[in-house]
């Protein structure tokens, strides 16, 4: 199972209307000339300016990361989504050729692999920070148990030789390519859940971080208080506007 994307308190917007705040911070304080020659590198314009872009990049690489991750997501549940109908139509082909002992261990692993049980329901979250919980009976409806599952159902139906249905589909050779499949599928979400979240990690350093912006809009204005007076309409422009944590 990948693991989820850590939770934010900000929307992509939020971040986004934050750098556009950030941008127009500075633009407000670039109009005030030479008269704006803070001590603290830090925050003068240069540095400011600077900060900008890098925080523009890494929101572009945060849209850049996002459609592959979502895609690899799709791709691999509706792979999953389709497993338990699969499932009962080999038991139901099964059970035209099998013993009542074939048909009965088929049925059991059928049943895990459909979440049956009576394990009580856990809730379980898509790879995804904006996604909505899922409830599932069982531990058995994790990705990885599923496979397990549906390959130990591939294993009974190999040692079965009445068992040699006409439909494509219901072949062991065809389930065990489309079992061979469902690990890549996998390491691909996590593949693209990593570049993500390395994406997400750099845009909110830079935004909210240790010498990001938030905290520099904040010592900018301290210093603009300072410079012209707390009741100045130079320091009341800058003041409205936010950038929110």
């Amino acid at each position: 199972m990948p693991t989820t994307p850590k939770k934010t308190t900000k929307s992509e917007s939020g971040h986004a209307k934050n750098a556009a705040n950030f941008g127009a911070l500075i633009a407000t304080i670039e109009g005030y000339g030479a008269s704006y020659k803070p001590t603290l590198a830090a925050i003068t314009v240069a540095k400011l300016k600077s900060l900008k872009l890098e925080i523009d990049k890494s929101l572009r690489a945060v849209s850049a990361a996002a459609p592959p991750y979502k895609t690899s997501v799709n791709k691999r549940q509706e792979a999953f989504d389709g497993m338990s109908k699969l499932a009962t139509r080999v038991l139901n082909a099964l059970a035209v050729v099998g013993t009542a002992r074939e048909a009965a261990d088929a049925r059991g692993i059928v049943n895990r692999i459909r979440g049956g049980g009576k394990s009580k329901k856990v809730v379980k979250l898509e790879a995804s920070s904006e996604a909505a919980p899922k409830s599932y009976s069982s531990s058995q409806m994790s990705y990885d148990n599923r496979v397990k599952n549906f390959r130990a159902l591939v294993d009974l139906l190999n040692g079965i030789p009445a068992y040699k249905p006409n439909e494509a589909d219901l072949k062991t050779t065809y389930l065990n390519k489309y079992l061979d499949a469902l690990p890549g599928m996998g390491e691909a979400v996590n593949k693209s859940l990593v570049a993500l979240n390395n994406a997400r990690k750099v845009r909110d350093g830079l935004l909210y971080g240790a010498g990001g912006a938030l905290g520099l809009s904040k010592k900018a204005k301290s210093y603009l208080k300072s410079l012209y007076g707390a009741a100045s309409s130079e320091y009341k422009r800058v003041a409205k506007i936010e950038l929110k944590t």
